[in-house]
C-alpha cells in the first residue's frame, strides 16, 4: 500500500520534470542532458533523440530537380490605414526536388522522417534555424542538432510510396498550398515511380473537401491512407520537397516576418486553374451570395463576431461557415463574391479563386507580426486584400487560445470606402 502511494506521489513529479527536460531540448546541445532525457523517457514513454540532417544536404538521395530555385517576393499585410506598395521582400524559393530513400520511417503527420538513424527535416532557407520549430507528429521537439522522436507508435511496413503528407496535413491551408500541390510534379517522376501509391493522412478521407480536392487533381494513382499516430517503414520512399512553404511554428516568441514563407506563382496558378475548370461548369451564379462574412464555429480565437455581423448584415453580407460547404461550393462562393470580410485563418486560402474585381478585408492582431501568406497569395492572383492590424494585448504564444475584440469603427470605415466601388 505504501509503495502504491509513493508511486502515485512521484508520478506527477516525474512527469513534470520530464516535460521540463523535453522543453529544454529546444535550446541545448548538451549530450549529457540528452542522454538523461533518453533514460527518463524510457520510463515515461518510448522516446529517443536523433541527430538532425537537413533535406537539402541529402544530394546522394536526389532523383531530379523538378523545378529550379527561383527568386520571388513575399508581400507583408497592408494595413488599410498605411498602405505601402513597395514593402515587398525578396525571398528564395528553393528547388523542388524529388528524393529516393530506402527503409525510411515516416509519420504522416510530420514533414520530417527517420533515415539511416538520423532525422531528416526540410528547412525554410530564409530564416535563422534557431527560430524555427518544425515539430509535428512524432517529432516532439528539436533544436538545430538534435530532435526528440516518439518511437512508441505501432510500425507498419509498406513496400513503395510517394509521400503526400506532413506538417498541417489536417489543415486546409497547409493541405492545399503546400501538400496537395505536389501532385503537379508526379508525372515528372521517372516512369518506374508512376505506379507507386500516394501516402496520405487518414484525415484526407475524413474531411470531405480534402478527398474532393484529391479526386479532382489525381484520380488515377493508388492510395494508402496512414494513421496520424502510427509510424510506417517505407522500403522505397519518394519524397518531393515543398513548392510553397510557410514555417509551421516559430520558437523564442519570434514574430512572423515576410521571410517565413515562399510561394511559386506557377504552383498557385496550377491550383487556381485546375479547380476553377472542374468546379465552375454549368453553375447558377445567382444562388451564391455576393458579400461573404467568414464566420467561425469553434472556440479558438474567439472575438466579438456577433456584433461585427450585426454591423455588416444590413449591407447584404451573408454569414458563411466554410466547413459546411463542399470544396466546389467554397470555390464558387469565392469566385462569385464581390466583397469578403473575416479574421485571418485557413478559409482565406480560397481567395486564390476570386475574381480580380473582389474587395477583401482581413483582420489580425499586431502581435502576430507580418504574417504574409494570404497577402502574398492575393498579390499572386491580383486580388485586392487589405488588413486591419490591431493591438490585442495578448502574448504572442497565446494568440491561438485567447479571445480578442475588434473595433467595429475600423470595419465601418472600410465599408464606407469600398461598398461604392462595386455595384
Amino acid at each position: 500500500m505504501l509503495k502504491k502511494l509513493l508511486r502515485e506521489f512521484i508520478r506527477p513529479i516525474r512527469r513534470y520534470l520530464f516535460k521540463k527536460l523535453q522543453h529544454n531540448l529546444q535550446a541545448t546541445d548538451d549530450t549529457s542532458l540528452i542522454k538523461y532525457i533518453n533514460i527518463i523517457s524510457q520510463k515515461e514513454q518510448k522516446l529517443e533523440t536523433f541527430t538532425i540532417e537537413w533535406l537539402d544536404t541529402k544530394q546522394q538521395n536526389q532523383l531530379q530537380i523538378l523545378n529550379p530555385e527561383q527568386q520571388t517576393y513575399s508581400y507583408p499585410p497592408q494595413d488599410m490605414n498605411s498602405y505601402n506598395e513597395f514593402s515587398k521582400k525578396l525571398v528564395i524559393a528553393p528547388s523542388v526536388v524529388s528524393y529516393h530513400f530506402n527503409d525510411a520511417i515516416v509519420n504522416i503527420a510530420s514533414s520530417s522522417f527517420l533515415y539511416d538513424n538520423t532525422i531528416i527535416i526540410e528547412k525554410i532557407p530564409n530564416i535563422n534555424p534557431h527560430n524555427c520549430n518544425y515539430s509535428s507528429g512524432f517529432l516532439l521537439q528539436h533544436n538545430e542538432k538534435h530532435g526528440l522522436i516518439s518511437i512508441n507508435l505501432a510500425s507498419n511496413a509498406i513496400e513503395n510510396g510517394i509521400f503526400i503528407g506532413g506538417n498541417g496535413s489536417w489543415n486546409y491551408y497547409h493541405w492545399m498550398i503546400e501538400i496537395l500541390v505536389k501532385l503537379q510534379f508526379i508525372e515528372k517522376l521517372p516512369n518506374k515511380f508512376h505506379k507507386y501509391p500516394l501516402l496520405l493522412s487518414e484525415e484526407v478521407q475524413k474531411i470531405p473537401s480534402f478527398i474532393e480536392s484529391l479526386n479532382l487533381l489525381n484520380s488515377q494513382s493508388p492510395r494508402i491512407f496512414l494513421k496520424n499516430k502510427q509510424c510506417d517503414k517505407i522500403q522505397n520512399l519518394i519524397y518531393i520537397s515543398s513548392p510553397n512553404n510557410l514555417l509551421f511554428n516559430s520558437k523564442n516568441d519570434t514574430k512572423q516576418t515576410p521571410m517565413f514563407n515562399y510561394f511559386r506563382s506557377e504552383s498557385i496558378l496550377f491550383l487556381r486553374q485546375n479547380f476553377l475548370k472542374n468546379c465552375t461548369k454549368n453553375i447558377d451564379e445567382g444562388k451564391y451570395p455576393k458579400k461573404l462574412f467568414l464566420a467561425r464555429k469553434n472556440n479558438r480565437r474567439q472575438y466579438n463576431q456577433d456584433s461585427i455581423f450585426s454591423l455588416i448584415e444590413p449591407f447584404g453580407f451573408t454569414k458563411c461557415f466554410m466547413e459546411d460547404y463542399s470544396l466546389c461550393e467554397q470555390i464558387n462562393l469565392f469566385k462569385f463574391a464581390t466583397h469578403i470580410l473575416g479574421p485571418t485563418g485557413a478559409a482565406w486560402t480560397n481567395l486564390i479563386f476570386c475574381q480580380k474585381t473582389v474587395k477583401c478585408l482581413c483582420w489580425m492582431p499586431k502581435e502576430i507580426g507580418d504574417f504574409s501568406a494570404f497577402s502574398t497569395l492575393a498579390k499572386i492572383c491580383d486580388i485586392d486584400l487589405c488588413y486591419i492590424i490591431f493591438e490585442s494585448n495578448i502574448k504572442h504564444n497565446m494568440l491561438n487560445s485567447q479571445s480578442y475584440t475588434i473595433d467595429p469603427k475600423s470595419i465601418q470605415k472600410w465599408l464606407e470606402l469600398n461598398l461604392k466601388l462595386i455595384k
